[in-house]
């Protein structure tokens, strides 16, 4: 689904060094601005002789002033004083909260699970607490043993069993064993799947009740789960515990009908050596206390035996630890308080004392600082930033411009009555940049055929640039239509009553993305210096729009892709912060981290990679792409949906299937040509002509048509391609061929959940075997196309402006500057846009208008570890490692 353009250099040429000037249009009052500046002058005596007089008057009266001042010193100083008190209040209450805090708070009771085999070390402070009470909360179970030690033991002690259990999991459910384990213990299961079907099922290894729960919530997707797999048949799964804590082994089956599964834990647990106990305490009496040394290292350890029948394989224990106050800590802890607090007193009254004798020296001199500066009125620098032509031409030419836009006169009406003012029109069109492209050089690191502007005639042209760059959006912001204050206060007090949903899982890698600035953040060196790899850069203040145009882009991605940053401000108005960013509209990314790494660049683009910094942004497709005819993004969706649904899976043709321009400059696309046979390699290779589709009125290119296959194959373009979407809309089964680029949803996929991982190692060969597989187990191929069309269903358009909301916002925390729109930059609003849009154009823009939102963006969640994403592209890597071996196997048992 990519724009059909020649492989190109990506440093072909240098941008020019002459930047092109972008005029202001003056205002129509420029005109009398000289006049108005003699008159001024001619004004400027008698106002002196007045100010004169007026500082007199106020330098008379400033004794007055003076005795007043003393009566304000002796309210200063009994204010003080009860500052003083209020100080010392809030200091004792301060105390008393913190000490409460410490001790129902920090050293507060605690109610832990014991799992078998449990060797759980318990260290305190004895400064604060004086002894540990340990007491078991449900029915009585012999085993548990509570061991006082004068120091922390070793963790060296080995020991190994394992456990079978037979679970049946039902649809939508999942089953979970406990274990605590310290760091070092390993944990080997092995699995096996006997349902009829050997629907897949979801594996993980939490650390603690929080991972747990979190997985809970979204299953499907890997999260901050020590270990997460989506398992078949059988096989086996090993980890190694990285810290002490509470582990949860759990299975999910999020399939339509019951699993029955059989796991095997085998355990290699390390244990703390209690050999060297002072005291020991059995739990059979439900309650142990031991008594801890003061000024001395102290360990408690809570230690629970192995499973001692096979009937009750996963017994727990309950039990609740309760930490005594040392109490001498928080008395000796008051008298220093109160010392310190006496000191704090004698302090502010020195410092009391001292304002005193200076408080009327400060008053008096900044007694004769005026309370009001004076107000600039010098309008000698009104004018114009255009030279060329004489003020009375400039006004004539705005009121010319402007009475046909505001009467509906055409523009042409009378243009060779004066050809002076219409060399002024020429000589500023000739100037002006817009978003469609006018004046715009192709960017030089991917070069395209600019615009071809010959349907216009010359002076239509001009009339329309300056017009609609320069006159529409001055008009909309005065218009009546605009929200005033009243009303955006009482839109967000609307969104702010309702509780906003979790945000779906990949909009985490916002943080991913902009970390790289999270220490340094984001000067205005780094937006300058970026500059140089953008085709244009995009500054919003105040809720208004502003960019500045560096070079053209293919087709109208600049056009859609500021008409949805404008949407955006639509959809949450007054909620957007005010940003300065950098964006480039081709394909490929262009900061790699290995040339910039010392100091990245921001840049907002469509796509990234693992190796560059780059910042990936919604495509431009999601609001249209009249070009190839593909509608604005929920329509298209609805389109394709419907389109899936007029064959079920038994009818669709067991095939895979690709269609689309291979001439990109993509290697991979050019080898799937290679494996355009339907009876050898299983698949139907379509090559894609879009000049003979838009000849034909694209009707053999209709995406709502392409979902009769049960498999549909993505292949990477010139970089990343807007396809992906499409493809995963179908409910077929997508088979990715390992994709090196990523955009800001794709991060979402899971191998063997939601798609089918194809190498590009023998292509043709992976195709098929993806194929085969599928046809062997119809159920589960297509249980996973319809995961994919249910992540793109998720996806409709109130979650791309949430993603655009949530990034932007974060982007903007790490501004360390105060955006403001530059000289060069223009104005931009719908009108603006819709008055350079093309009749196709302006059609799909207003389909995809957005309207102001009556729920809030969705939550997104805390920022997580830096090392989860690494974690998840790792567990992703196992899962395409593991389908290669699948595929290696097959060939290995065909060859037998």
């Amino acid at each position: 689904m990519e724009h059909s353009t020649p492989e190109h250099s990506q440093h072909a040429t240098e941008p020019s060094s002459s930047p092109s000037i972008v005029p202001s249009l003056p205002s129509s009052s420029s005109s009398s601005s000289s006049s108005r500046v003699l008159d001024e002058e001619e004004n400027n005596g008698q106002r002196n002789d007045e100010n004169l007089h007026q500082e007199q008057q106020q330098q008379q009266s400033s004794a007055v002033s003076f005795h007043r001042n003393i009566s304000i010193s002796d309210v200063t100083r009994t204010e003080m004083r009860e500052d003083v008190w209020s100080c010392f209040v809030v200091l004792i209450t301060f105390w008393f909260f913190a000490s409460m805090t410490t001790i129902l708070g920090y050293y507060g009771s605690v109610t832990l699970q014991m799992g078998p085999n449990c060797s759980r070390l318990i260290q305190t402070n004895t400064l604060f607490v004086q002894s540990i009470k340990v007491e078991e909360l449900d029915e009585q179970k012999p085993g548990l043993m509570l061991y006082g030690l004068y120091r922390k033991p070793p963790l060296d002690v080995k020991i190994s069993w394992t456990e079978t259990h037979d679970a049946f999991v039902p649809p939508n459910f999942h089953k979970k064993w406990l274990f605590f384990l310290n760091k070092g213990s390993k944990v080997n299961i092995s699995y096996s799947i006997r349902s009829a079907t050997s629907s897949p099922l979801s594996l993980v290894i939490a650390r603690g009740a929080e991972s747990l729960v979190e997985w809970l919530e979204d299953p499907s997707y890997p999260n901050l789960t020590l270990s997460w797999s989506i398992i078949y048949e059988s096989g086996k799964i090993q980890q190694e515990i990285p810290k002490s804590s509470t582990y949860y082994i759990a299975v999910g089956n999020l399939n339509s009908e019951d699993v029955e599964i059989q796991l095997n834990f085998s355990v290699n647990a390390l244990i703390y050596d209690t050999t060297q106990a002072y005291d020991r305490c059995s739990l059979v009496d439900q309650v142990c206390t031991l008594k801890l040394y003061p000024l001395r290292e102290n360990a408690v350890v809570l230690s629970s035996p192995g499973h001692t029948n096979e009937e009750t394989p996963n017994s727990n224990w309950y039990v609740k630890v309760s930490y005594g106050p040392r109490w001498i800590t928080y008395l000796v802890g008051s008298g220093v308080m109160t010392i310190f607090i006496l000191l704090a007193f004698r302090f502010c009254k020195m410092f009391q004392s001292r304002v005193e004798t200076g408080f009327h020296a400060g008053e008096m001199a900044s007694e004769r600082a005026p309370l009001i500066p004076e107000k600039d009125d010098d309008i000698s620098s009104w004018g114009s930033s255009y030279d060329s032509a004489s003020h009375d031409e400039e006004a004539n030419l705005e009121e010319w411009l402007v009475k046909p836009s505001l009467e509906g006169n055409s523009s042409n009406e009378g243009e060779s009555n004066n050809p002076r003012r219409l060399c002024v029109v020429d000589h500023f069109a000739s100037q002006i940049k817009t978003v469609a492209g006018h004046n715009l050089e192709p960017t030089p690191w991917h070069p395209f055929p600019p615009k071809d502007d010959s349907e216009e005639t010359g002076q239509s042209r001009a009339y329309k640039i300056i017009q609609c760059s320069y006159l529409s959006c001055p008009y909309t912001s005065n218009d009546d239509t605009q929200p005033s204050e009243d009303q955006l206060e009482e839109h967000r007090r609307l969104l702010s009553s309702q509780a906003p949903e979790n945000c779906p899982r990949f909009f985490k890698y916002i943080y991913r993305d902009l970390e790289p600035w999270a220490k340094s953040r984001i000067s205005i060196d780094h937006i300058q210096q970026t500059k140089e790899k953008a085709a244009f850069r995009v500054v919003i203040v105040n809720g208004r729009l502003y960019v500045d145009l560096y070079y053209a882009c293919v087709q109208s991605r600049l056009m859609f892709t500021v008409w949805g940053l404008l949407q955006l401000l639509k959809r949450y108005p007054g909620m957007i912060p005010d940003v300065d960013l950098m964006f480039d509209c081709m394909d490929k990314p262009a900061i790699n981290k290995t040339e910039h790494g010392s100091f990245p660049l921001p840049l907002f683009r469509y796509c990234t990679t693992e190796a560059h910094f780059d910042i990936p942004f919604p495509d431009w497709s999601f609001w249209g792409w009249p070009e190839t005819n593909i509608d604005p993004w929920d329509e298209q969706f609805r389109d394709i949906k419907k389109g899936s649904q007029a064959q079920n899976w038994a009818n669709k043709w067991p095939r895979a299937f690709w269609k689309g321009n291979p001439d990109v400059g993509a290697p991979i696309r050019q080898e799937l040509m290679q494996c355009n046979d339907t009876n050898l390699w299983h698949a139907e290779i379509i090559r894609q002509n879009w000049l003979e589709e838009a000849k034909d009125g694209f009707e053999q290119s209709k995406l709502s048509n392409q979902c009769k296959h049960r498999y549909k194959i993505y292949a990477e373009g010139y970089a990343w391609s807007v396809s992906l979407k499409y493809i995963l809309s179908c409910g077929s089964l997508a088979l990715i061929i390992s994709p090196e680029y990523e955009d800001f949803f794709s991060r979402g996929l899971i191998p063997k959940y939601n798609y089918w991982p194809v190498s590009t190692i023998d292509l043709c060969r992976s195709i098929k075997f993806a194929v085969d597989w599928g046809n062997t187990h119809s159920a589960e191929a297509e249980a996973i196309g319809k995961r994919g069309q249910q992540l793109m269903e998720s996806l409709n358009m109130d979650r791309v402006y949430d993603y655009m909301f949530h990034l932007i916002t974060e982007y903007s925390k790490l501004q360390d500057f105060k955006p403001v729109p530059p000289s060069s930059a223009q104005e931009v609003c719908e009108e603006s846009i819709l008055c350079l849009a093309e009749p196709k154009q302006m059609e799909f823009l207003k389909r995809a208008t957005a309207v102001r939102s009556s729920t809030p963006p969705c939550s997104l969640t805390r920022r997580p570890n830096s090392n989860v994403f690494d974690a998840w592209n790792e567990r992703k890597q196992k899962t395409i490692e593991f389908v290669k071996n699948m595929e290696m196997q097959s060939e290995d048992r065909q060859m037998r």
